[in-house]
């Protein structure tokens, strides 16, 4: 697990077993998500394309649990919607814990933040994220990551 509950989640129901799982998405992908954004310019509706996995003739649910995002650049900030379009957060939250390991260039990086009861994604959902320049500088080729972090809920074989 890549992250830290505040609770411990409830196990799976009696016939299934959840096994971690992380989606990741970089602008290297999904192209939408390295655009250049003028001074407090938004991005909105990116669309992050989840699998269709069918096993033992059932549909495999991803349970997101938590979410991470990293980027070189600063004063960029995030918002997602979940796969109904319900907005996470009232807000746009930024993009800004900065350190440089090995003497490296900075990452800037959204500490992983979960999603306390977890939310169940079916198959071939999209999540919905929007990306804001919250600085008066624009974001220029920015390289962002994001990481989408849970389980999938797997039907064992009798």
């Amino acid at each position: 697990m890549r992250y830290r509950p505040q609770y411990a989640y409830p196990k799976a129901p009696r016939g299934y077993k959840d096994q971690d799982f992380a989606y990741y998405f970089s602008s290297v992908g999904n192209p939408a998500l390295g655009q250049n954004i003028a001074a407090g310019a938004l991005i909105t509706n990116i669309p992050l394309q989840l699998d269709r996995d069918i096993y033992l003739d059932e549909p495999v649910p991803f349970l997101w649990r938590a979410t991470k995002v990293l980027t070189n650049q600063t004063g960029l900030a995030v918002q997602f919607a979940g796969p109904d379009g319900t907005l996470l957060s009232n807000d746009f939250e930024a993009v800004g814990l900065s350190y440089a390991p090995g003497g490296a260039s900075p990452i800037v990086g959204l500490s992983s933040v979960p999603n306390e009861r977890g939310i169940e994604c079916p198959l071939g959902a999209v999540i919905l994220v929007s990306l804001k320049n919250i600085s008066s500088a624009g974001i220029v080729s920015p390289v962002t990551e994001i990481f989408l972090m849970g389980v999938k809920r797997w039907k064992v074989a009798a």
